[in-house]
């Protein structure tokens, strides 16, 4: 009868148990694949790496526990609670209150911050150069110089900082990317175009600001003004370890459950 009674509880000891080996030593053997590397460094060192591999995987197995046994122990509790209706009202409340704070909520939250801080691009004109464009003869993120077609250069701040183009001098070779290296943009330009080029849309960047000269000689410019992947990370941080707790919580709700069913056809 005793171990009727408590064989939920054993079971789930056992798998607890189970985890706190198996997690720990799947850490250690996926070191192995880099055993190659490992061997050239001083023995100190690898026992460190192994002795840090082990402690990861321990650490995560804990606090994989720590999240489904809070969902054993609210199970219990709600069990606590003498009249039916109540309990199956709490029950439900604590499922689905969990549910939509610990998945909808943070799912929901991803999908409108990436919609909301998601950049609203649109390529910009640049006032009329004095003299015709032909091509773009440099650019930086904030800069870009054009070559006209009597031979004159001319520079222009970006974003349009009120000064206008001012005559300019032949840029270095640096200050033009090459095309082959310039991506094209996620947004067509506003007409055809007869020279475009991207650089980083700041030093050391990986997104890009687009300059392009179209058929009737005016200027136009793609900012990058969003930073919505970094956004929608710092998020990601901070929401799917509140995901995977509120599903390992309600998983082990569900599974006292269904072990206390089968405990009682035992």
């Amino acid at each position: 009868m005793k171990l009727k009674q408590h064989f939920p509880l054993l079971v789930l000891i056992t798998l607890s148990a189970a985890l706190l080996v198996v997690l720990p030593l799947f850490r250690f053997f996926a070191l192995q694949p880099q055993q190659d590397a490992l061997q050239q460094l001083e023995p100190s060192f690898q026992f460190r790496v192994f002795f840090l591999g082990l402690t990861d995987g321990l650490w995560k197995a804990v606090l994989i526990l720590l999240c489904f046994w809070s969902g054993v122990g609210i199970n219990r509790l709600l069990l606590r609670i003498q009249d039916s209706a109540k309990r199956k009202l709490a029950m439900n409340g604590v499922i689905f209150g969990s549910l939509f704070l610990c998945v909808v909520l943070p799912i929901l939250g991803l999908i409108l911050t990436y919609t909301f801080f998601s950049p609203k691009e649109s390529w910009v004109q640049l006032p009329d150069p004095p003299e015709a464009a032909r091509t773009i003869s440099g650019g930086i993120y904030n800069r870009i110089i054009i070559e006209t077609e009597k031979g004159n250069y001319f520079s222009h701040t970006i974003p349009d900082d009120g000064l206008g183009w001012l005559a300019d001098e032949k840029p270095d070779a640096s200050l033009l990317p090459e095309m082959g290296e310039s991506a094209s943009p996620n947004i067509e330009a506003p007409g055809v175009s007869t020279n475009l080029i991207g650089v980083p849309a700041y030093p050391g960047s990986t997104q890009k600001i687009y300059y392009a000269i179209l058929e009737d000689h005016t200027v136009w410019y793609l900012p990058q003004t969003g930073n919505t992947f970094f956004t929608t990370a710092l998020l990601a941080a901070v929401s799917i370890p509140i995901l995977i707790g509120g599903l390992l919580m309600l998983l082990g709700m569900g599974t006292i459950s269904i072990l206390d069913i089968l405990a009682e056809r035992i």
